[in-house]
């Protein structure tokens, strides 16, 4: 099993060295990323220190953001400039944080797809044909809105960064507004495609950086043609699918580029497309371990910024009645949460803690039982809006 850390570990034995102190200084936390199971291995909650090695990575997060644009006609036929992309150096500060807060029912997700994408880059980099073994290296994400899609999506692309840093000497991350692909002139939109992922392939022309593609929300622009072509859409979004699905296969000739995609709608996207990513993973909402999980995290951060004061809930496993009510306490409140996702549990504690008076220090039991009382407001909320 191999444990990733964000930071080199140093010992205490003899005194430090000039890498120890300089670490000390710049080092601003130390955590444990993922957990790589060896095929067979016996998983278990507690190991040895010699039933496991440590694989450590130190890196500096950047403050670097910055737009991407490109030059269309618009409708008066003067040239415009449009914001086509957000372009993130990685690791980025932006980012921080993100894996590690993703609680998902099933705990193999993450590391499925850093292994798969891992071995995409692996694959790569190694030279093996792709007439032979084939893989595109596009990862689809599907499921409802607030499940964490692009947030994983973003996670994903900050670990990889992180993970293959000893092999390319820049990572970036290319967000596509699908948006911005379509003009307002008509045939203007498959050209707006082009010089887009021209911008994408002129950066992966350096083969010592790697680049992650996010397109969020793809089905607003890889629609499903047959359905545009039986509803008698303009035939400029059939172009515009057609130009995506070209530029995506024009991405396969270079190895040290990965492309990330969400969809809220998997029925609206044009089959090929489907068909080209060698992953679809499913993320749904999440269920009660992982609601407790969530909403375990957010009590522990307003703990730690002394918001709240009192015994932390404890890990779902180690709850009984004797040892920590709290827990119990987070238990019945997770319960009022069924059918919430990641991004409503995320914003349940803040809430809560508005409505018993942010001006001084709450307790623990006091907060979680009035996040009971705000998850089932949130819930009745819903139910009026559904009746209106």
């Amino acid at each position: 099993m191999d444990a990733r850390a964000g930071a080199e570990l140093t010992s205490d034995a003899g005194p430090p060295s000039t890498a120890d102190a300089l670490l000390r200084r710049e080092c601003d936390r130390v955590y444990v990323a993922d957990v790589e199971w060896r095929p067979g291995a016996v998983r278990s909650r507690r190991l040895l220190p010699w039933q496991f090695v440590v694989e450590a990575r130190a890196y500096r997060v950047s403050e670097t953001r910055e737009e991407m644009t490109t030059t269309t006609i618009a409708s008066n036929n003067e040239e415009q400039t449009t914001v086509a992309c957000e372009k993130w150096v990685l690791p980025t500060r932006d980012f921080e944080g993100a894996w590690e807060s993703l609680e998902f029912d099933d705990d193999g997700v993450k590391s499925r797809l850093l292994a798969y994408a891992s071995t995409a880059l692996i694959f790569s980099k190694s030279g093996v044909r792709q007439n032979v073994v084939a893989w595109n290296r596009v990862v689809l994400l599907h499921g409802p809105p607030g499940t964490g899609k692009t947030t994983l999506c973003k996670a994903l692309a900050q670990m990889l960064s992180i993970k293959f840093s000893d092999v390319f000497d820049e990572s970036f991350l290319i967000e596509v507004n699908a948006h911005s692909l379509f003009a307002s002139v008509y045939s203007e939109s498959p050209k707006q495609v082009h010089r887009v992922f021209k911008q994408i392939r002129e950066l992966a022309e350096n083969g010592n950086a790697l680049v992650f593609v996010l397109i969020d929300e793809v089905e607003s622009v890889a629609a499903a043609r047959t359905s545009a072509m039986s509803a008698n859409e303009p035939s400029d979004t059939i172009r515009v699918v057609n130009a995506l699905l070209t530029q995506i296969d024009a991405l396969k000739s270079k190895p040290n580029v990965i492309v990330l995609t969400t969809s809220n709608l998997t029925q609206a996207i044009d089959l090929a497309f489907v068909d080209r990513a060698d992953i679809k993973c499913f993320i749904g909402p999440p269920g009660f371990n992982a609601r407790y999980n969530i909403l375990r995290s957010c009590v522990q951060e307003l703990i730690d910024r002394r918001l709240l004061h009192g015994a932390a809930p404890v890990d779902l496993d180690d709850c009984t009645a004797s040892n920590c009510p709290t827990s119990l306490a987070l238990r019945t409140a997770v319960q009022a949460t069924d059918g919430f996702s990641g991004r409503t549990l995320r914003k349940l504690p803040f809430l809560t803690y508005s409505s018993v008076g942010s001006g001084a220090q709450c307790s623990v039991q006091t907060f979680l039982r009035a996040l009971t009382v705000q998850a089932k407001s949130e819930l009745n909320d819903r139910l009026q809006l559904k009746r209106t």
